[in-house]
């Protein structure tokens, strides 16, 4: 057996290894919530179950939307412009915030980020 026969076979087996171990992260399905289009509990609500593509009417309420958000399959969500989610409304926004924190930790398949858009 030669050097270059025995390098290809190392190769093929490292390959082979590799392949095999290797787990490979799930596409996920990319969404993005604009908080300008959540100023009040409603629209917050109506624009999150429109993004998501839940069904009409529901997760209205905090305890409905995370029992949603644990169903989801590979989906990220980003929500852009937190400064204008529910403006007038803090205690419900952080409510709300911690829904999709909570969302985030039990359910590997949902992944959730918050980011201000630049312009």
């Amino acid at each position: 057996m030669t050097d270059e026969e025995l390098d290809m076979e190392e190769w093929a087996d490292w390959l082979g290894e590799t392949s095999l171990s290797r787990e490979e992260p799930p596409l996920r399905d990319e969404r993005m919530l604009e908080g300008s289009r959540m100023t009040d509990r409603a629209d917050a609500h109506a624009h999150i179950a429109r993004v998501l593509g839940f069904p009409p009417g529901e997760g209205l309420e905090l305890g409905e939307l995370e029992e949603l958000l644990g169903e989801l399959g590979p989906t990220s969500l980003l929500l852009c412009d937190p400064q204008d989610l529910l403006p007038g409304d803090p205690d419900y926004r952080d409510a709300l915030l911690e829904v999709f924190r909570r969302a985030s930790l039990d359910n590997p398949l949902f992944f959730f980020r918050v980011e201000e858009r630049p312009f």
